[in-house]
């Protein structure tokens, strides 16, 4: 595959696997950061790294210039305790920024593949009845659900100037140091642990390593060279919150009875 891989906003554990995966595939990556200075430290495995902050342009862009595919973690960013749809923005401001450099460059990236959370389309509908969704359900008309699809629209706007853009949605991510399962870890080793309200709210996940392999696979494989859109990255078999918090206090050796506010499993 000619042409660099361009890494965007890879934060924490998972974005430092990517980088890292990438690199024992022969692909370092050029790594766009908030504080690239620390990136041979947080990233091993990465070629160089570029500020970038999501917010404004600027001379980041230039990496994109000739890249083989360009991996925009940016919409996996983690959502602090404050306004959701105003995070949500944020993130699809990232995602027109990512977009227009494309755009700009001399010679364009073969594939720009982004990368969000399947949890905001799952909360968008958590009033209704728990059904399986796929890659052609309908988004909630909720703000914060909105602008998601907003950055998803922004990020394949691309195939409009002949790049091939997908939107890998994640699910929820079991990673045994970060994310779902330590909170759900904590709260058992207390004798607190129960299921994420709703109750019977379906959560598709997946592994750590197998989300990434998914994502290298998309990325790198000719196999998937043809493909564009939405993608799922969900293990086949979606478990409701209930059967999740069963299984954790099984290894726990603990009773699931206090149900659990939603921000504990954010990311």
């Amino acid at each position: 595959m000619g042409g660099p891989v361009v890494v965007v906003a890879p934060e924490g554990r998972f974005g430092s696997s990517v980088v890292k995966a990438l690199a024992k595939r022969g692909s370092a990556p050029v790594v766009l950061m908030d504080n690239p200075s620390a990136v041979l430290e947080t990233h091993p495995g990465a070629e160089r790294a570029l500020r970038f902050n999501g917010l404004t342009a600027g001379p980041w862009a230039e990496a994109f210039d000739g890249a083989s595919v360009v991996i925009n973690l940016a919409g996996l960013s983690p959502r602090p305790d404050g306004d959701p749809l105003e995070h949500a923005q944020r993130r699809r401001m990232g995602a027109r920024l990512v977009a227009e450099a494309v755009d700009s460059v001399r010679v364009r990236p073969a594939r720009l593949i982004t990368v969000c959370s399947l949890r905001s389309i799952i909360e968008g509908q958590r009033t209704g009845p728990a059904i399986p969704l796929d890659e052609e359900t309908p988004v909630s008309r909720q703000p914060a659900v909105r602008a998601l699809r907003e950055l998803e629209l922004s990020a394949l706007s691309v195939r409009g100037i002949g790049v091939r853009a997908s939107v890998l949605r994640l699910g929820v991510v079991l990673d045994e140091e970060e994310g779902l399962l330590p909170a759900y870890r904590r709260r058992f080793e207390a004798h607190l642990g129960g299921p994420v309200l709703p109750r019977m709210g379906l959560w598709p996940w997946i592994h750590r390593e197998d989300a990434i392999a998914l994502l290298l696979f998309v990325a790198l494989d000719e196999r998937a060279a043809s493909h564009e859109g939405p993608l799922h990255a969900v293990a086949p078999n979606p478990a409701t919150s209930a059967q999740l918090a069963v299984e954790v206090g099984l290894r726990l050796h603990r009773v699931p009875w206090l149900p659990m506010p939603r921000k504990v499993a954010r990311r």
